[in-house]
């Protein structure tokens, strides 16, 4: 988060924070019985038992960033411009860095594809506060993306993976770098969260330019065209019968209800504000590639109409079979729509997947289907894909549950690094006490007993 989000705006992740403090703590401790994992709320894989507190997934996705937050004073992401082969220029990168030998998690952003966005900070922090390396980056999702890559329209989901990868493997070589990092675990956000299962698919056919050891995806899209077409409906059907000031004056200062209160918001609210949040950045990822490109598909500077209107009404579905796939056919790399959107299909995807890869969906997720749904788990013969009862679109990101997952990537404990003190560590998981103690002393937003 940025710092103008006060204590008050994340005390549910505070309590989530104390809880996974003391769990990891315990974990450390050798407390592997079955008395102890009850006496800590446990389930029988080792994880904090799942719950989240909405059983609508519109809430949940709507209230999904205001759920978790950083202390202000949390190791900061440093920038680095990174020179990658086949790019036109510099790819702008953040990370954290320990000073000693450790993991490196890359983190792949979702929604509104930035580093600076709302969604930016909390696994970086998380993870670094464990003991991992972090490398984060801008998604391929973003107005500056052509200017910066250049290789092409976005929407081809494989050919985005492999620059991806590219990001990633020019970030491993960088020499300061390179004898810090034993292996390398991705996890991914909504789009990001396509992308890290791809990558893991490529990982598993010898396609990655470097060993990917962990994987866990959250929220990825069940069928991605289904996702387009159900934003693009929110957008058309909910989000015009409210304008953006409305949309703003009744989101922008809520904070989530306590479990079992009643939701503020009409079902068409909620739609309209989630409609307007996913396509509010594509206007501009429109105008830029259809510049970048000379597509002209949108009208000329020159034609004295407004191109922003035009791209604007451009929604998901239409950007990838009218600009992206038509770009890419005459490039020889598709010969159908149907091909862009297998390439980013669960169903397709998890069937190639290596065993350590996990894919992490609420069954209430509004971007599926239950038949879509379906269809994912019949194809899972790996066990690769988790269906959490509940938490719709990344609603249940800031769970204690998922963050504990976070931190088990690597399907084992994180040795002691080399060249670092116990007392260090235990520092580290002190300063999350200590914040969640900080934090706690607020009191909850709509609890009734305040």
């Amino acid at each position: 988060m940025h710092s103008n989000r006060i204590f008050s705006r994340w005390w549910p992740a505070l309590v989530v924070l104390a809880v996974l403090a003391v769990n990891l703590q315990a974990g450390e401790k050798g407390d592997e019985s079955d008395e102890g994992k009850r006496a800590q709320g446990l389930g029988p894989d080792g994880l904090p038992k799942y719950r989240h507190p909405y059983p609508d997934g519109l809430y949940s996705t709507v209230t999904a960033m205001n759920t978790f937050g950083i202390p202000e004073d949390a190791p900061k992401l440093k920038k680095l411009k990174l020179k990658v082969p086949g790019f036109k220029k510099e790819m702008p990168v953040h990370m954290i860095m320990q000073d000693y030998v450790a993991p490196l998690v890359v983190v792949l952003m979702g929604v509104d594809g930035k580093v600076d966005g709302p969604w930016g900070d909390l696994f970086p922090y998380w993870y670094s506060a464990a003991g991992y390396h972090v490398l984060t980056f801008d998604g391929t999702f973003t107005a500056q993306y052509p200017q910066i890559c250049g290789q092409g329209v976005v929407g081809n989901f494989d050919a985005e993976t492999d620059q991806v990868a590219a990001v990633v493997d020019a970030f491993l070589k960088t020499p300061e770098i390179a004898k810090k990092v034993n292996k390398v675990g991705v996890i991914g956000m909504s789009f990001g969260a396509t992308q890290a299962l791809l990558l893991a698919a490529k990982a598993k056919a010898g396609k990655l330019p470097f060993a990917l050891a962990g994987c866990l995806a959250l929220s990825p899209p069940v069928r991605l065209k289904t996702a387009a077409r159900i934003v693009d409906r929110f957008f058309v059907e909910d989000r015009w019968d409210t304008t953006m000031i409305e949309l703003a004056e009744k989101f922008m200062p809520h904070r989530p209800v306590a479990e079992g209160q009643r939701i503020p918001f009409k079902p068409t609210e909620m739609r309209a504000a989630i409609g307007f949040a996913f396509r509010d950045g594509l206007t501009e990822v429109v105008e830029r590639n259809d510049r970048a490109y000379k597509l002209k598909i949108l009208p000329s500077e020159e034609s004295g109409d407004n191109r922003g209107t035009w791209a604007e009404a451009t929604g998901f579905e239409r950007f990838i079979e009218a600009y992206t796939f038509p770009y890419w056919q005459k490039k020889g790399t598709v010969k159908s729509a149907e091909e862009l959107w297998d390439m980013a299909d669960l169903v397709k995807i998890l069937p190639r997947l290596p065993a350590y890869a996990e894919a992490v969906v609420a069954a209430n997720d509004p971007f599926t289907t239950a038949e879509d749904l379906a269809a994912a788990k019949a194809v899972d013969a790996g066990k690769n894909l988790i269906v959490l009862p509940n938490g719709g679109h990344l609603g249940f990101i800031a769970a204690d549950w998922t963050l504990v997952k976070a931190l088990r990537m690597f399907k084992e404990k994180q040795p002691q690094p080399e060249g670092l003190d116990r007392g260090d560590l235990d520092r580290a998981r002190k300063d999350v006490l200590d914040a969640a103690k900080e934090g706690n002393k607020e009191i909850a937003p709509n609890d009734p007993k305040k």
